[in-house]
Order: C-alpha cells, then structure tokens, then sequence
C-alpha cells in the first residue's frame, strides 16, 4: 500500500490513504482506471501515475485476493457464489450424455454474467492461477465444452480419431490429487465423454482432473465428463436460497483450505 499511496494518494480525496476499505475504496479506484481504457477520449483521462505499470499490478493483486480468494479456499463461498450456474451447466451435459436431452436440444448454451461471474468459475475450479490470474478483462469469455469420445451417431462432437489426434498433442503428466478426488468413480453413464474449459479460448488444466483416470489419456486437459461432475457436484446447492440463510452464526471462512486440490 505505501507504494500505492506514494503514487496516487495525492489525487485522494482530502488527500486520505489508499486503502481497500477507504473511500473510495481500492476496488472503486480500479474500476475508474480500467473504464477509462475503454475509450481514447482524453477528457476521461487521469493523472499519469494511475497508469504505472507496477501500480496496476499491485492494485490487481489486492482487487483479485480480496474479491476471490474465497471461492478457492471456502466450500460455502463456491457452494453460494457459483454452484448454482456450474450445477446448471453439468445437467445440460449429463441429460445429453444420458440421450436424456430433447432432440431438439440447443447445441450451444450462452449465459450472459460479469467480469466477476468468470472469475468466481476460475477461481472455483483451481484456475485463476498464473496468467490466469489477474482481473478478467473487458470482453472475456469462459466457454465449457462436451466431447464424445466415439462414433454413437448424430450426437457425436469428436471421433475416434479426432480423439486420437488429441491424445498426441500433449505428453501425459501425473499430479497429485486430494482424497476426494482419488475416491472418484470414473466409470459409469459418462464413459466416452469429456470436458474442456477455455479462458479467452485458451485450454485450461483443471487441477482436480489431473490424477490418472481422470481425463483423456494424454492430455490432461480434457476432463473425463465424470471427473468434471463429481468436482461440481460438491459445491452444487440442493437448495440456493436455504444454503444463503444456513450457516449464519459461524465464521465465514473455514478453520483449513477447502480447495479442490488441496
């Protein structure tokens, strides 16, 4: 923050601190600098050092941690914060690998959200992590995608082959998994399927698919459908709006990581 405060504190009202609960507050500093990148007009111009390079970094580093942290490490706040739309996302996956879907079933789903929508699925699944973790930018995008493994037909998104030009393209690696994760089953209804996670339409690792089993052999990128469901299922909501009033007299953050790969 004393970096902070030596570049813009002046510009402050009243010439107060830069703190992330100041007024304004270190978050509303941050979306007054990133709207002004949205047009060149120079009368919505600031002051030259709100544009120093490592400024912006720190400001994001604050911003990121304060805003998201707690959809890595708490199971509620991903539970309240995202499981909802993540849960919604799986059962349009599950009823298509089920043929529960109708024929007529949209081959695309769009769900319109906020800067802070993509990030809390990032955040939620391990990802928001090296370059992906800094402040999603104006027009980012998070795209979920359905794989079938073999030929069944009309339905089918990726051959046998398609699916073997996808196992060449990267070597297989091994990382270590959570006890939750190893306890998976890996067979069942979903045999054949497997998601994809792409930020910015770049491929996304997902840390809790990375164990053996758990994706295309080869290339980790690709989730098995029932790796991928069973991370989601664990902070999806039977009851939103019962889990939003539960818990009230407890601390809001657990006593240990409750991270996916932890």
């Amino acid at each position: 923050m004393a970096y902070l405060n030596s570049k813009i504190q002046k510009w402050m009202p009243q010439k107060q601190r830069v703190a992330v609960d100041s007024s304004p507050t270190l978050h509303d500093i941050f979306d007054t600098i990133n709207s002004t990148f949205a047009t060149l007009d120079p009368r919505t111009t600031l002051p030259l050092e709100f544009y120093d390079p490592i400024l912006l970094s720190f400001i994001d580093r604050i911003t990121v941690d304060e805003e998201f942290a707690g959809y890595k490490s708490s199971l509620e706040y991903r539970t309240l914060g995202i499981g909802h739309l993540l849960g919604e996302v799986v059962s349009r996956m599950t009823d298509y690998a089920r043929r529960e879907a109708p024929k007529d079933t949209a081959k695309i789903a769009l769900f319109g959200g906020h800067d802070s929508t993509i990030a809390a699925i990032l955040a939620s699944l391990g990802t928001m992590e090296g370059d992906n973790g800094t402040w999603p930018g104006y027009g980012s995008s998070v795209v979920v995608e359905l794989f079938e493994g073999t030929n069944l037909g009309p339905r089918s998104t990726c051959s046998k082959g398609d699916m073997q030009s996808l196992k060449d393209r990267s070597e297989p690696r091994s990382i270590e998994t959570s006890e939750i994760i190893n306890r998976r089953t890996i067979s069942g209804p979903w045999d054949g399927f497997y998601v994809r996670l792409k930020y910015n339409d770049r491929s996304v690792d997902i840390p809790g698919c990375q164990g053996p089993g758990l994706h295309l052999a080869g290339n980790p990128t690709f989730c098995t459908l029932a790796a991928f469901k069973d991370i989601i299922d664990l902070f999806t909501p039977p009851d939103w709006k019962q889990a939003c009033i539960s818990n009230l007299d407890k601390p809001p953050f657990p006593t240990k990581d409750e991270s996916i790969e932890s």
